[in-house]
């Protein structure tokens, strides 16, 4: 029957389909679990290059904040939010630490105990 053979085609498409995104995504991991390293040390750079600026540096944040995000906000000489802002440190809970100088930036601003 026509219709079982398109079923049938359409099954192993996406079978073949899934299995091309798990062997890509599983490609993927490896490679950023190698180059990981070289994302932190550039962002390091990058977030003491802005917090470093000789002019005024503002951070606005108009929604979530979170994770990479919030450690950008500790870069800034002033953070503005819009009423539904939320600046998330996420880190801990993932089982990471902020990578980026971000926590030792937020505990000159805000104090340890508020940091932590």
């Amino acid at each position: 029957d026509l219709h079982d053979n398109e079923q049938n085609n359409n099954g192993e498409l996406e079978s073949e389909i899934s299995t091309t995104i798990t062997n890509k995504a599983a490609s993927q991991s490896q490679s950023s679990l190698k180059e990981g390293p070289n994302m932190i040390h550039h962002m390091t750079r990058v977030t003491n290059q802005l917090h470093s600026l000789p002019i005024l540096s503002v951070s606005a944040i108009d929604g979530y904040a979170v994770g990479g995000g919030a450690e950008l906000t500790t870069c800034t000489d002033m953070v503005v939010l819009s009423r539904s802002a939320q600046i998330r440190f996420v880190h801990a809970k993932r089982g990471a630490s902020a990578g980026w100088g971000g926590l030792r930036r937020l505990v000159k601003k805000v104090g340890r105990g508020r940091a932590l």
